[in-house]
């Protein structure tokens, strides 16, 4: 029994498609077909049941499949260590939503490179919601993104900040010198929202489905830069965190009458061993954002 054996039958697994895991695994649908026979030939087990051209996972398949996982999860954490221990490892893949990546993500890396320079930062962008199964899937090393009591038990965090949402207007908008919005003011308002992977979309569209408001959509963006261009021309309002709001001096902020509070944190995957430059990068904001809690 070889280990890409394993790897092949793990990923058949995932998709219960063979043709799906030779895409991922860029290899062809005869080389993982042939590897899954060759096992259930050495094992003396069936582990897959073929029915309507479908796979379908065996009892004994599913007990080898757990195994397996646990095997391949073990290799690569060795892996990783072997490679921590040779100060192979430089770099780190870290998931950011694009809104926190403007007034969080930038002054953060800029610091932290003055400090490390040999470590190199890969940025995954993505919403909060997709951030959370980056991390769950060992896409990126850790995350920055919006806490909330839906995060699986599986991610370990530590809150950094305390924001809110607002509602972003030009300052010749009809809204800009109001000292608060509600959603029912907003009922045919043209608005930006936040892409649907965002935590902030989900966050407002419940707001407006309370109040049985089909909000008027005029685009979903998760970048700024696209989002301000909108903003100031006047015809259009966006909910963005505070600090982004207060960042351009052409644009007002907007209190919510019923507030919106957001928690922002770090997030890591629990159990995962993380290597040197990982742990560095975790110590370094932690103290830059005054928590009390260790790496």
């Amino acid at each position: 029994m070889k280990y890409l054996q394993l790897q092949y039958f793990v990923t058949v697994c995932k998709y219960n498609n063979i043709t799906r895991a030779a895409e991922e695994l860029l290899v062809s649908q005869p080389a993982i077909s042939s590897s899954i026979r060759e096992l259930e030939t050495q094992l003396g087990v069936k582990l897959f049941d073929r029915i309507n051209n479908k796979l379908i996972v065996t009892p004994e398949g599913k007990l080898f499949h757990d195994q397996a996982v646990k095997i391949i999860q073990s290799t690569e954490r060795l892996e990783m260590l072997m490679k921590d221990i040779g100060h192979q490892h430089h770099r780190i893949a870290i998931g950011v939503p694009p809104m926190i990546g403007v007034f969080m993500f930038i002054n953060i890396f800029t610091r932290f490179k003055a400090k490390h320079p040999e470590v190199s930062i890969e940025l995954v962008e993505s919403g909060s919601l997709d951030i959370r199964k980056h991390v769950l899937e060992n896409k990126v090393d850790l995350a920055i993104g919006v806490l909330d009591d839906k995060i699986s038990h599986r991610i370990e965090y530590v809150k950094l900040i305390d924001t809110s949402l607002v509602l972003a207007v030009a300052k010749n908008h009809d809204l800009a010198k109001r000292e608060h919005v509600s959603f029912e003011m907003l009922k045919k308002e043209s608005l930006i929202l936040m892409k649907a992977d965002s935590f902030q979309n989900q966050k407002i569209r419940i707001e407006f489905e309370k109040l049985g408001i089909q909000p008027n959509v005029l685009l979903y963006s998760s970048q700024f830069h696209t989002i301000r261009q909108f903003l100031l021309g006047g015809q259009c309002a966006a909910f963005v965190f505070k600090e982004i709001a207060d960042m351009d001096e052409n644009l007002v902020a907007v209190p919510l009458e019923t507030p919106i509070p957001i928690q922002i944190g770090l997030m890591w995957k629990r159990s995962n061993l993380l290597y040197t430059d990982t742990e560095k990068f975790m110590s370094f904001i932690k103290r830059e954002y005054k928590t009390d809690e260790a790496p």
